[in-house]
């Protein structure tokens, strides 16, 4: 049987863990029951996590090697970006079961070796990526392009929406309400990611819908966690 690509050797270290423990030992009577907890029924899920994801994230890194010279090995070990990226992504993954943000934290690390961001771009990234919610990623993937997002689903430029703000917002979403996604919209206006969105009767035009309304930092933030460029 082969070693798995990242084996149970702590080689990034379980920092979050050692904190815990560290801290644990400054609190009188803490030591007792509550480290054995700890030990004995917390840090396996913990570690099975992290292993997890260093794991998806090496199978991930070989299917790209062969075409992308960034994810050769040479490559990656003097890559300071992309070690940081590893570091911090791993602790993230580990506060979250939910597969659709641990994908993005995957795609994260994976883009932190193929593209130089700036240094307070990439950690705003790192931000939102652990910040952001999963519907809050959906509906700005929906805002980049609107169009695409409905052809996703089979749906044609002439049936999308009607012509004001609840329609789309229906239009976009019909399994939330309007309310509700026009609330998670305007969180995204708050933090540069989006255009202001529209008030539920205001009128919007198709092409005005179909231009997008993600900002250029929100566009840019879509790439960090899209899947990598394979060439």
């Amino acid at each position: 049987m082969t070693d798995p690509p990242f084996p149970d050797d702590r080689a990034l270290g379980d920092f979050a863990y050692k904190v815990a423990e560290a801290s644990l030992s400054l609190v009188p009577l803490a030591g007792g029951p509550l480290a054995v907890l700890l030990g004995t029924i917390l840090a396996p899920p913990l570690e099975k996590r992290r292993i997890q994801f260093l794991n998806d994230l090496a199978r991930k890194v070989e299917s790209l090697a062969g075409n992308v010279a960034a994810f050769q090995p040479e490559a990656l070990a003097e890559n300071e970006q992309f070690l940081s990226a590893v570091v911090a992504t791993a602790q993230i993954a580990d506060r979250t079961h939910v597969a659709e943000k641990r994908e993005a934290l995957r795609n994260a690390a994976l883009n932190a070796a193929v593209t130089v961001w700036p240094d307070e771009t990439f950690l705003l990234f790192l931000r939102l990526v652990d910040e952001l919610l999963p519907s809050e990623v959906r509906v700005l993937r929906f805002l980049r392009n609107p169009g695409q997002w409905w052809a996703a689903q089979g749906r044609t430029r002439t049936t999308a929406l009607d012509t004001n703000g609840a329609a789309l917002f229906t239009a976009a979403f019909p399994e939330r309400s309007p309310y509700e996604t026009r609330k998670i919209w305007v969180r995204l206006t708050d933090r540069d990611l989006a255009d202001p969105p529209p008030t539920m009767g205001d009128s919007v035009s198709y092409d005005r819908v179909y231009a997008g309304f993600a900002t250029s930092l929100g566009s840019r933030f879509l790439r960090f966690i899209s899947d990598p460029p394979r060439r």
